[in-house]
């Protein structure tokens, strides 16, 4: 690190003249939104699938989407309010649907989803329908009162993520933000659940306010979870030495994955005195930037007695440590100096002065030059499309028009990130037959959670959440440990293809398969009632052939496109006669012998017919477990894997 580096010319070098272009004057290029033909309920679908992990909407709520125009019900299908009661309906049962009234802070009002529902769980209160011996999970301390209990978080999340009421494409939205884009990793941060918890709830906050991303990032830069992990909470400057001490780990990632911008020229890549000026002055200069961001510290944080953990915000002035003076310092030992060890002038960085006493005052400032950045308006849009939707991205590509398209889009919205999703959503490039985006295991694991979940009632008594978490981590997807650490989690492309992730997942369907087919426990009262999802025919019967349809189309959501003989032979055959299940298979795998033969050969046809009309009871046990059974098999098949355009 070079000592005080400042450059204050009278103007921009011609480094950064050259970088400070227009990004593209093509007023035509941009997403063009579907007609209303293609914008149909597979299209709606895709839609819940790919944002909301298959969200809680009725098949009526999907149809009457699909009936209005794309922009007019994108508006309603995505938002970050806390709640969405058509994404999300709320159930009524007084006991079971209260989460709606522990979403904000008693104190300051503000939305606290994660926090406030953490508190609920964790306690024996009345008001409070966890099982009592599930409470514990949920106690942000372990039960000997000696550490923080690090899991309570994921498994806060996946509850929360659960429950009917709430807005489950805000939830996927923060758990991309923390464990993905700002990447803050448990292991990282002390084990301290708490930090993550916070920057969570604090980004999800202020996206329901309405602000711009660029905001978001920069209240994620000036966090405790980010200080933590990437060590500048030490780093201090002495401005009457000039001396630094401290890293720029972080002064690096504030640009790269934060903002995109990689100091690469995009009007000419192989521009070195670009790269330069970036790595010696704008580097450089954010490390100074990010000093005098020291974290308070408690021994008893809280009320744990083993060791202490630093609190889950940073107090950017100087202070007086309650902790140093808990434990016999002076007054002038005990003061944390964050305002006299933060450099206190002005600083250049990419090519503008960077004022402000605090370093937030900076951060903020920084954050909204770099949002206007030509390389972070280049990047940043197209990795957010990668992440969330497309695999054939190649962001390096010079020759894809959708490319420009996305991009396009980032600046005609504002770069607003919700905005952005929206027109994307309902735009041909997502809705595009070419288009796919293969699922990693915590996307595809948690829909699978959703969609079997019936009601909240389930929510709570059936606590499967160690248990979902588990197979998980065993398929490569930790929740809150990102598998990258700084670079985020596992990626869609990790799991296509590495071959043990699916020869886990279909072995954890075959013979783990108690995930969905359980249907009772008997230690909280709980019983499956699959008959508040599944719709009965004008009759009030439930017929295994119209069973089947209703399961494909709710897990894989394709109306019906893929859902070929094969999947009708097999599908009824476990919902009706378990033991029939083995004669279909037999003829379907005899040599030679298609699909087209379904409906020639008598004794097939026979007995798919018979399994197709057979009135199953959804309250036997039985016919539960079969159901359970036959979604064990829709999502082992590819379609469960990978997300199609179309």
């Amino acid at each position: 690190m070079k000592k005080n580096q400042q450059i204050f010319p009278n103007k921009l070098s011609s480094i950064l003249i050259a970088s400070l272009f227009v990004f593209s004057n093509n007023s035509q290029a941009d997403f063009t939104q579907v007609d209303d033909v293609t914008w149909d309920k597979a299209a709606v679908r895709n839609v819940i699938n790919t944002f909301a992990y298959g969200g809680f909407a009725t098949d009526a709520q999907i149809t009457a989407w699909a009936d209005m125009s794309p922009d007019l019900a994108i508006q309603e299908i995505l938002t970050f309010s806390p709640t969405n009661d058509k994404l999300s309906p709320p159930g009524t049962d007084p006991v079971f649907d209260n989460v709606r009234n522990y979403l904000y802070d008693p104190v300051t009002g503000a939305d606290r989803t994660l926090k406030t529902l953490q508190t609920l769980w964790g306690t024996d209160s009345a008001e409070n329908p966890t099982p009592s011996n599930s409470t514990t999970n949920f106690n942000i301390i372990e039960s000997d009162m000696t550490d923080l209990n690090a899991y309570s978080l994921p498994r806060t999340w996946l509850a929360s993520i659960n429950k009917r009421g709430l807005n489950p494409f805000r939830q996927k939205i923060g758990f991309w933000l923390t464990n993905y884009h700002m990447s803050v990793h448990l292991s990282a941060v002390g084990a301290n659940p708490v930090l993550i918890r916070t920057l969570y709830d604090e980004s999800m906050d202020l996206l329901g306010q309405g602000v711009d991303f660029w905001e978001i990032l920069a209240n994620g830069s000036a966090s405790s979870a980010v200080a933590y992990q990437y060590g500048h909470m030490n780093s201090t400057y002495n401005n009457n030495t000039g001396i630094f001490k401290g890293n720029d780990d972080f002064a690096r990632e504030f640009h790269q994955l934060f903002f995109g911008i990689l100091g690469v020229n995009p009007a000419n890549p192989d521009d070195a005195a670009y790269k330069a000026y970036y790595e010696d002055v704008t580097v450089e200069n954010t490390a100074l930037m990010l000093t005098g961001m020291r974290l308070e510290y408690s021994s008893n944080y809280y009320n744990t007695v083993s060791r202490g953990y630093s609190h889950d915000y940073i107090r950017f002035e100087d202070f007086i440590s309650q902790y140093m003076l808990d434990h016999g310092y002076n007054e002038s030992q005990s003061t944390i100096r964050n305002i006299t060890y933060h450099h206190a002038g002005n600083l250049e960085i990419l090519g503008f002065p960077i004022s402000g006493i605090t370093a937030r005052d900076k951060i903020n400032l920084l954050a909204a030059v770099a949002n206007d950045n030509p390389e972070s308006i280049r990047n940043l849009p197209v990795k957010i499309i990668a992440h969330f939707a497309d695999d054939r991205i190649d962001p390096e590509s010079t020759n894809n028009p959708l490319l420009t398209d996305i991009r396009e889009a980032w600046v005609s919205t504002g770069k607003n990130l919700l905005a952005f999703l929206r027109k994307y959503a309902t735009s041909t490039a997502f809705h595009d037959v070419e288009r796919y985006k293969y699922l990693t295991s915590i996307d595809r694991i948690v829909t699978v959670m959703m969609k079997t979940t019936v009601d909240n009632e389930e929510s709570y008594l059936n606590q499967m959440y160690d248990s979902y978490r588990n197979r998980m981590s065993k398929q490569g997807g930790d929740l809150f440990q990102p598998a990258h650490f700084v670079f985020g989690g596992q990626t869609s492309l990790d799991a296509a293809n590495n071959p043990n992730v699916f020869k886990d997942a279909y072995n954890a369907n075959v013979k783990e398969q108690y995930l969905v087919t359980k249907y009772v426990d008997n230690n909280t009262g709980w019983l499956k009632d699959w008959a508040k999802l599944i719709p009965a025919d004008i009759n009030g019967q439930h017929r295994a052939g119209d069973v089947s349809r209703f399961l494909w189309n709710h897990y894989i959501g394709d109306e019906l496109a893929n859902y070929g003989s094969q999947e009708h032979a097999y599908i009824t055959a476990l919902l009706a006669n378990r033991s029939d299940f083995v004669s279909a298979t037999t003829l379907l795998s005899e040599e030679g012998y298609t699909t087209s033969d379904l409906q020639s050969d008598p004794e097939l046809f026979d007995l798919i017919q018979a399994n197709e009309n057979k009135v199953i009871d959804l309250s036997n046990s039985y016919y539960k477990y079969n159901i359970g059974m036959a979604i064990n098999f829709i999502t082992a098949t590819p379609f469960m894997f990978v997300q199609e355009g179309r």
